[in-house]
């Protein structure tokens, strides 16, 4: 995916999510315009905007594909999401950002959510 084609917040950008030597990887470099992903199997049951949420809620998982990747690869399951009841998130595979519109390719992240009381979760990643 051309830099242009990102949002304009993160053009030029590297992944500073990333650790070590990783950081200093462009952004565009694993950026995808794959669209929305399909649920392929999991319990998950949120959504968001007609796609699984990237983040599935407690207690449930998913595998999904991206049906307008190219070749090959639409017909993959791309990403697994996995929330255990206690918060604790894994994710391995492309990941669907659902602000900004955009796949990210290869994701691998773990992380520690506390158990929603009401109203949205705050899944971000400041």
């Amino acid at each position: 995916m051309p830099d242009s084609a990102l949002p304009p917040h993160l053009q030029g950008t590297k992944h500073w999510d990333w650790w070590g030597p990783f950081k200093k990887v462009p952004r565009g470099w694993t950026s995808f315009n794959w669209g929305k992903p399909k649920l392929l199997a999991g319990n998950q049951k949120e959504t968001r905007q007609g796609a699984p949420a990237p983040i599935p809620e407690a207690g449930s998982w998913q595998l999904s594909r991206f049906p307008n990747a190219p070749g090959l690869l639409k017909y993959l399951p791309l990403y697994l999401a996995i929330t255990l009841k206690s918060g604790r998130h894994y994710r391995i595979g492309a990941r669907f950002d659902d602000v900004d519109n955009y796949t990210t390719m290869p994701v691998f992240a773990t992380r520690h959510y506390p158990p929603q009381t009401g109203g949205e979760r705050d899944t971000s990643t400041k």
